[in-house]
């Protein structure tokens, strides 16, 4: 049933878009791929320890208690939708949500990431004014834009239950291509670098929350194959040149 009504969905996107140049107008786009992650380990956190304290269980060392506090997580599988307009072929403006996460936290549980961000895209290709270079069936675009993100783990311990997580503003750059199927579906491949920028730790998400001591290290790349659904502003159709007659 899930799948009928995703497809009766994609069906409707493909055939009510309007006959006309893709390289303007509202757009939306779906993306799926995956996430690589780098981050610190050891993070120190203002008035808080970080080392454990002396309990008889087993598997309690002092570099399991110094990991506690961490970035390095939620790799794994990633989505992302994204909503925009393109200013006639040459530069877009997006509103862009990714997510991460895998099954591989602590006890069995998920750990995850999201990223939501504003995004300005630009066409370098579009500025060529060779007219062979403009009604390409190719686009490659880069971006750049900021926003929010926040992680959430667990240990990998069975006396240890707690949820814990960080949020904090990010940066976002990237890169890609898009491939025109018709003059409004169009498939791609995008190449993200997001930097968050973490600056509140919580443990439960509220029982106990602070600050590092610095900003910790913590970058994802998330390469993604892209679909995406324009639908042309009707005062650019006779502005844009179709790309597909």
């Amino acid at each position: 049933m899930r799948r009928t009504t995703i497809g009766l969905v994609l069906a409707t996107l493909i055939l009510w878009s309007p006959v006309a140049a893709a390289r303007g107008g509202g757009y939306v786009g779906f993306g799926i791929g995956g996430a690589a992650t780098d981050g610190a380990k050891y993070v120190e956190l203002e008035n808080f320890y970080t080392n454990c304290p002396q309990w008889n269980k087993p598997g309690v060392t002092e570099e399991w208690c110094r990991d506690r506090v961490h970035t390095d997580g939620a790799g794994g599988l990633a989505l992302q939708l994204g909503f925009g307009y393109n200013f006639f072929g040459y530069a877009a403006l997006e509103a862009n949500i990714a997510i991460q996460g895998n099954p591989n936290s602590g006890g069995g549980k998920w750990e995850g990431a999201g990223h939501v961000a504003g995004l300005v895209r630009l066409y370098p290709a579009q500025f060529v004014p060779r007219a062979d270079i403009r009604s390409r069936w190719w686009d490659p675009n880069v971006y750049f834009g900021a926003g929010y993100s926040w992680m959430g783990y667990h240990l990998e311990y069975e006396f240890e239950h707690k949820a814990r997580g960080w949020e904090g503003m990010s940066w976002q750059v990237g890169f890609g291509s898009d491939f025109y199927l018709t003059q409004t579906v169009v498939i791609g491949a995008d190449f993200r670098f997001i930097l968050p920028q973490y600056s509140r730790y919580h443990e439960d998400w509220g029982d106990l929350s602070t600050q590092p001591k610095s900003t910790p290290k913590a970058l994802v790349f998330a390469p993604m194959l892209t679909v995406t659904f324009h639908f042309a502003d009707p005062l650019l159709r006779e502005a844009v040149k179709p790309i597909v007659k």
